[in-house]
């Protein structure tokens, strides 16, 4: 029943395992879930072999940064509420603290609801809407729930039992949202520059036609569970990182002045913010990846080898199924490469310090050709 796992800890052979030997290390090697059984579970972050590389290409073109910037005034929209609630809250209760990742998770809430689903949740102002309320349910499986992922990673023979790993409520209520949302969109001839929309314009167009092998078939059940895992992965990973990098802007005031600096130069002299010029905000984008370099999302990256592999520049080799592991987290505070790591230092991003590390040091959304899908958000 348990097999060991390899931890790779030499950055010289992450660039083999998640890039240039890629096709060895296809799959994440994590629990097998059945998406008959339970359709959210057939999403791109657990999907194997070449059906996750049909999917990938197919969802590829709607990462992209143009689509991005048409939903950069929603995400705008979603900003300027959550400002007005902490004004309001700061306001009328006259407190001087805040409980921030409550905020951040709201506003993250917001945000997906309205890039992915064209829903204006407000959980800013209603903490206790539905959504918000699902959303917990993801984040907080119950005892049950979490023995079941965790069978379902130490035993494989699991899957052909009638076991379903989500809670069937969050399941219900992915799909009657998608489903009904797609429908009354084609019914109305309803166009918006979100998720959803991209999904559906790929649904409409492979009607009445027969489709290539290496194509995927846009059903209302994929479509939820690509809409279930964009929710998932875009809402507590934006909102935990969020949170952090806050709390080290208030520990380092310094840091947090040169910033807004930064911010306040920018509008003054653009204008309005825009998508093109919050890319140009060079410290915005320093203290962003140190964030990320000290909180990663996913503290591991985990593969599994699919073909028998001779790791190179060593006497080792991989049987098939062997499991990998790459520590994202070790990694990013190893002070061969991040000097004082519990430091929270943004110019570690400045072009010539990130020129003079090893490539593959920093992993805060993978590489190679199974990185984040979502990365460029």
């Amino acid at each position: 029943m348990m097999t060991p796992k390899l931890m790779v800890t030499d950055p010289e052979l992450y660039k083999y395992i998640l890039i240039k030997d890629f096709d060895h290390f296809v799959d994440r090697g994590m629990g097998e879930l059945d998406a008959k059984r339970d359709p959210i579970a057939g999403h791109l972050f657990l999907s194997k072999g070449e059906y996750w590389k049909r999917l990938r290409n197919k969802l590829s073109p709607t990462f992209t940064s143009g689509k991005i910037k048409y939903m950069f005034p929603l995400i705008k929209k979603c900003s300027d509420q959550l400002i007005t609630t902490i004004r309001k809250q700061i306001g009328e209760s006259k407190q001087m603290s805040l409980e921030v990742k409550d905020y951040c998770a709201r506003y993250t809430t917001d945000v997906i609801g309205t890039t992915a689903f064209g829903i204006e949740i407000n959980s800013l102002e209603n903490p206790d809407s539905e959504f918000r309320q699902v959303s917990l349910l993801v984040m907080k499986p119950s005892v049950l729930q979490m023995l079941k992922a965790v069978l379902s990673e130490l035993i494989p023979l699991i899957k052909y039992l009638n076991l379903k790993i989500f809670d069937p409520r969050i399941s219900q209520f992915f799909s009657n949202l998608v489903k009904t949302n797609l429908s009354y969109r084609e019914k109305n001839n309803i166009k918006r520059d979100d998720f959803l929309n991209i999904m559906m314009q790929l649904q409409i167009a492979q009607r009445g036609k027969t489709l290539s092998p290496d194509d995927v078939e846009m059903t209302d059940d994929v479509i939820t569970a690509q809409s279930f895992v964009f929710f998932f992965g875009g809402y507590e990973t934006s909102s935990s990182v969020l949170t952090f990098c806050l709390y080290e802007l208030a520990r380092n005031p310094d840091i947090q002045s040169t910033l807004r600096q930064e911010i306040m130069a920018t509008k003054k002299e653009e204008g309005e913010l825009t998508y093109e010029i919050c890319h140009k905000m060079s410290y915005l984008d320093k203290v962003t990846k140190e964030a990320l370099r000290m909180y990663p999302s996913l503290p591991q990256l985990d593969r599994i080898s699919v073909k028998k592999y001779k790791l190179p520049n060593t006497d080792l080799t991989l049987d098939v199924g062997t499991k990998i592991s790459i520590p994202t987290f070790a990694i990013h505070y190893d002070p061969e490469y991040y000097p004082d790591p519990e430091k929270f230092d943004p110019e570690r991003f400045s072009p010539e310090n990130i020129e003079s590390r090893p490539h593959y040091t920093y992993l805060p959304f993978g590489d190679g050709p199974r990185n984040c899908i979502g990365k460029i958000l």
